[in-house]
């Protein structure tokens, strides 16, 4: 009777285990699991404190699909928790929602949809619920995934804030052990939608702050704003040439972040901000007003003036140096180019200078002048930004015989150009002698005090270019003087230091 008995009380203390056994074993696949098992705060408990493995280690992945970034209060949405694993063929899970205010207090409301897969459990009041699998929606035998859960959440009421949702995942290989079994955490924040929210900062983008332009139309552009979710903004772009705006035109672009205007005013500064809106009437300015000038490219004003040989000087066939003041463009950045023309027998002869205001030339393909016959030059400038051209006088260089009859047998020689004038430490002095003789140049002060003495030995008839250096000297204006027995004659020089 005895051994009966104890028997029997070995049997029933195995059976006991063994329900025990399958209880916990099923624990992680049915619905028996208990609550706060969805990585929820406080405690962050998941599957893996009965499961092998740490969390989020497999190779594996889940999510909540159709899950809104902000959520308006009392909207019900359609939501689906899906998980996958290669390798796994038994599902589970839990989730729940909280506010970000109080963890312990649910976030909306959880709505079964499908009770043959999911079921859920609430904590007392107004506690959090949570969402589980039931043991057909264990998806048994169903390898890699993805399954998926069904459900509806209704959104909390307006003023709660931002939510959280929890949820764990069982990704398990169903060898009726623990091992080899993955877990998987997840936790997704959403936001409430604020009605009552202004449209947000922004910033001018082009043209950025300063710019000059160079023609007369513009594109104004900037940051597209937001505001709340599901928020409109319109814009009204401000544009004056005053930077307090008391005289602004205003250019309503709609939702287009961006305006052309055209008809601008030359050389005239301009400047601009923008004004968001929403659709109830909150609004905010750019962080932000910039300006910008239009200096559009303007032809050249100034045209070039001939310095040397002065007009009516002598030609001669041998290399010429020729020289003209710069011309003048409004535009900093633009270049002037320049060519010299020379007219002779109704031909022009045209010679490419550059950017220089000097060039010497040997017109060797223009015969000896008789002495009817004159040649003519000027000087072309250009200008690219807008494409202009602009010409000097014409200068007319006479033949050597024309100009000796009158002036031979009053003169010695002629002084027809000094180069650069002003000029720094050095120029040189262009001179035409009508007979072979020594050459001396005085060079006094503007108090008529004798500075310097130079001596050029004997020179031949002809032209000559004489070198005229003066290092030591202060700046001041100078009068450079050549003397022969028949002639004086002076040619004022600014030495500029």
């Amino acid at each position: 009777m005895i051994k009966s008995i104890g028997m029997n009380m070995k049997n029933i203390v195995g059976i006991f285990l063994l329900s025990m056994f399958f209880y916990s074993f099923a624990r992680g696949y049915s619905s028996n699991l208990g609550n706060n098992y969805a990585g929820n705060p406080p405690a962050n408990n998941s599957c893996v404190n009965c499961h092998s493995g740490t969390v989020n280690s497999g190779n594996g992945s889940m999510s909540i699909l159709n899950l809104p970034t902000t959520y308006t209060p009392g909207q019900t949405y359609n939501l689906t928790l899906q998980l996958q694993d290669p390798g796994q063929s038994r599902w589970g899970f839990q989730l729940t929602v909280a506010k970000n205010s109080l963890v312990t207090e649910r976030g909306g409301t959880i709505i079964v949809t499908n009770s043959t897969t999911t079921r859920l459990s609430s904590l007392a009041g107004n506690g959090l619920q949570f969402l589980n699998q039931t043991s057909q929606g264990n998806y048994r035998n169903t390898m890699n995934g993805p399954v998926n859960w069904n459900f509806q959440w209704t959104a909390p009421a307006a003023g709660t804030g931002t939510v959280t949702f929890y949820a764990a995942g069982l990704a398990a290989n169903n060898n009726s052990n623990s091992s080899g079994d993955y877990t998987y955490v997840i936790s997704v924040p959403v936001n409430e939608y604020q009605t009552n929210l202004p449209p947000n900062p922004f910033n001018l983008t082009s043209p950025s702050n300063g710019t000059v332009l160079r023609n007369n139309q513009v594109t104004l552009s900037w940051e597209s704003n937001g505001g709340g979710a599901n928020d409109t903004i319109y814009y009204v772009c401000y544009l004056s040439t005053d930077s307090l705006f008391h005289a602004a035109d205003s250019f309503n672009t709609g939702t287009i972040s961006s305006r052309i205007v055209s008809n601008l005013i030359n050389n005239t500064t301009y400047y601009w901000k923008v004004r968001a809106y929403n659709q109830r009437l909150q609004s905010v300015w750019s962080n932000q007003m910039f300006h910008f000038t239009i200096q559009m490219y303007s032809p050249i004003t100034i045209r070039p003036l001939l310095s040397f040989p002065e007009n009516n000087s002598q030609w001669i066939h041998m290399p010429m140096t020729f020289g003209w003041f710069h011309a003048f463009d409004p535009d900093p950045q633009d270049t002037i180019r320049y060519s010299i023309h020379f007219s002779f027998r109704n031909y022009t002869y045209i010679y490419d200078v550059g950017i220089d205001s000097t060039m010497t030339i040997l017109l060797d393909t223009i015969p000896p002048l008789q002495p009817n016959e004159s040649i003519f030059w000027w000087v072309q400038a250009m200008s690219s930004f807008p494409l202009s051209y602009v010409e000097s006088d014409t200068f007319q260089l006479m033949p050597y015989n024309v100009v000796n009859t009158t002036v031979q047998s009053l003169q010695d020689f002629s002084i027809s150009s000094v180069y650069p004038n002003p000029f720094n430490q050095s120029t040189t002095v262009n001179i035409t002698l009508f007979h072979p003789k020594m050459v001396e140049g005085l060079l006094y002060d503007i108090h008529g005090r004798e500075v310097r003495r130079y001596s050029f030995g004997r020179l031949e008839a002809g032209y000559h270019t004489l070198k005229i250096q003066v290092v030591d000297l202060p700046s001041g204006i100078y009068w450079l003087t050549f003397v022969s027995a028949k002639d004086r004659q002076y040619k004022k020089l600014i030495l500029l230091k």
